[in-house]
């Protein structure tokens, strides 16, 4: 609903495109989520989001030569105009559709252009001050007078979740001491 909003709003938008194209994609719509951005595709198009969006979905539709293709065009064009996050995220999705045809040479450069750029935008004064910023908004004092739950319930509680999603540490979490 929000995406049709947005399209109503700028039609033609290609973050919304891609958007809606992902959105579809995770519903498994394969077949669909390539018809919405097939325009853009035809007609060369060149949007870093467009891209990313084809580069995940290629795999479904088998398209994955015409999504490094793309994103070969893309980076070789307009990579030096875009900025350092969105030029790295192309460089890593294609290094996974290289390293997927076992391209694994040009697969490694991708990767290592994309770490190259992602570090130049890692600012070192500011995560310092927002690791400070934390630890004086959770200090001893704040921690000690944080509410606690009123009763400690002994009935089984299951944690359900996929792989890697964190139920691990949802347990550690919930089987500390509270004090």
């Amino acid at each position: 609903a929000n995406y049709g909003r947005a399209l109503e709003l700028k039609p033609d938008f290609p973050r919304v495109i891609a958007g809606i194209a992902s959105a579809l994609e995770k519903q498994s719509e394969f077949q669909q989520a390539y018809a919405v951005m097939q325009p853009y595709l035809d007609t060369n198009t060149h949007d870093g989001n467009i891209a990313l969006a084809f580069a995940s979905l290629c795999r479904h539709v088998d398209r994955c030569d015409e999504a490094v293709t793309c994103m070969q065009r893309l980076i070789a064009e307009d990579g030096p105009s875009l900025d350092a996050y969105s030029n790295s995220m192309l460089h890593f999705a294609l290094g996974r559709l290289l390293d997927a045809a076992e391209e694994y040479d040009l697969a490694f450069d991708h990767y290592r252009q994309g770490n190259d750029l992602s570090r130049r935008h890692f600012d070192l004064g500011h995560h310092k001050r927002h690791i400070d910023a934390l630890i004086d908004a959770y200090s001893a004092s704040f921690m000690a007078a944080a509410p606690r739950a009123p009763h400690g319930s002994q009935r089984p509680l299951f944690i359900v979740g996929m792989p890697r999603s964190g139920t691990s540490l949802v347990e550690q979490i919930l089987a500390s001491p509270c004090t």
